[in-house]
């Protein structure tokens, strides 16, 4: 890993490797309680155990060879000595475990009751973990950091139903996540660094449908809205300048990629012709606002001063967030008879709406970087099969 400092007068380099061992129990049964009601059951063990091994080094860059990192002026981690040092300072830290094992358990429960032919409701109880790693992209010695597992608690319920002689389907839900040492990714100055915030929840709920009232007619839509935010999170991190290298209180702020509101819309239409038939679809989706970096719509206490006034904060605001925007596409495709060879020509991003997919703030220059999802695009497909 290359990551140069100051411009190219100095850097940091660092090489780990980390090894997963991993062992399972699981099982799962299945009993009709009724003619019509029915109850799953599984669960499962799991012991994984994760060690590391590496170093990292601060080196002073050749002006001939800007990329070497071989001319060494402090190595600052070498597990297989047990070396941990703070590079500003020259102080001895202590590092994390180098081999650790996590054991969890798994479980998933649901009844089902089947109401009438075609209508059936369910209620359903799972855990599951996300286990721990090692934080491997390092520029200090305290950058190397062992995060532990994720655990999520899922509740949830709805009804499936299949009307109008299977002609329609119809699926409604609505559940409650519980997540607890919620594994969390923050993008600083110098790279990323996952951490556990202390609890989240996400409420919400789904309604999708498909639908086909002719036979050549097929549509499908979907909704759904969720409230997913930090219940306890008040030692997150943020990159240094945001909020003067102090941690931040996320509690109560939504997640990161988590819209309140999600819908989708598509219609398709086939057009039989004496040598094949044609297609034409159109999809849409519209998203509501949501951010990239979890930190980014708290109100700093002690941010630097080039970003304590309040229109700057509203332009990082904005910048590391993705507003509500609805996009749409269309495809017009040939079918041949024996349905082998597929001729298409598609638009997408109709509107030509601006997306980004994210955002990073190189705060120590003063530049944030976005990076744009596709603007209006067309394309021209031939796809045979065998």
């Amino acid at each position: 890993l290359y990551s140069p400092t100051d411009f190219g007068v100095n850097g940091n380099a660092s090489s780990f490797n980390i090894n997963t061992q991993d062992a399972a129990v699981f099982s799962a049964l299945s009993f009709d309680l009724t003619r019509r009601l029915t109850l799953d059951i599984g669960g499962r063990f799991t012991s994984e155990t994760r060690s590391a091994n590496g170093e990292a080094w601060a080196y002073n860059t050749l002006a001939s060879d800007p990329y070497y990192t071989g001319n060494r002026a402090l190595t600052y981690i070498n597990t297989n000595t047990g070396t941990f040092i703070d590079p500003a300072t020259g102080q001895s830290l202590s590092g994390p475990p180098l081999k650790k094992t996590f054991n969890r358990d798994s479980e998933d429960a649901s009844l089902k009751y089947q109401f009438s032919h075609g209508i059936t409701g369910y209620l359903r109880y799972a855990r599951g973990f996300r286990t721990g790693n090692y934080n491997t992209y390092v520029a200090t010695a305290s950058d190397f950091s062992l995060y532990n597992p994720e655990v999520l608690t899922d509740y949830e319920g709805g009804i499936k139903a299949r009307l109008w002689n299977g002609k329609a389907q119809l699926n409604l839900s609505g559940f409650h996540y519980d997540y607890n040492n919620m594994q969390v990714t923050i993008l600083q100055n110098t790279g990323t660094h996952t951490t556990n915030a202390a609890r989240a929840v996400s409420n919400g709920f789904e309604f999708e449908g498909q639908i086909r009232p002719l036979e050549n007619l097929f549509g499908s839509f979907g909704v759904s809205y969720q409230d997913a935010h930090y219940t306890s999170f008040r030692n997150a991190s943020a990159p240094t300048p945001f909020n003067g290298g102090n941690p931040v209180d996320l509690s109560g702020q939504p997640l990161e990629r988590a819209p309140h509101v999600t819908t989708n819309f598509l219609l398709s239409y086939k057009i039989p012709v004496s040598f094949g038939d044609f297609t034409i679809q159109t999809d849409w989706r519209y998203t509501s606002r949501y951010r990239f970096q979890a930190w980014s719509d708290v109100h700093p206490a002690t941010p630097a001063p080039f970003l304590s006034s309040p229109q700057t904060q509203a332009l990082v605001r904005n910048a590391f967030s993705q507003k509500a925007v609805i996009t749409g596409n269309v495809r017009l495709a040939w079918h041949s008879i024996d349905q082998k060879t597929e001729v298409a020509v598609w638009l997408h991003n109709i509107t030509n709406q601006m997306t980004y997919t994210n955002a990073f703030g190189e705060f120590f220059n003063r530049n944030i970087s976005r990076y744009p999802g596709d603007l209006r695009s067309f394309g021209f497909e031939v796809m045979r099969s065998l």
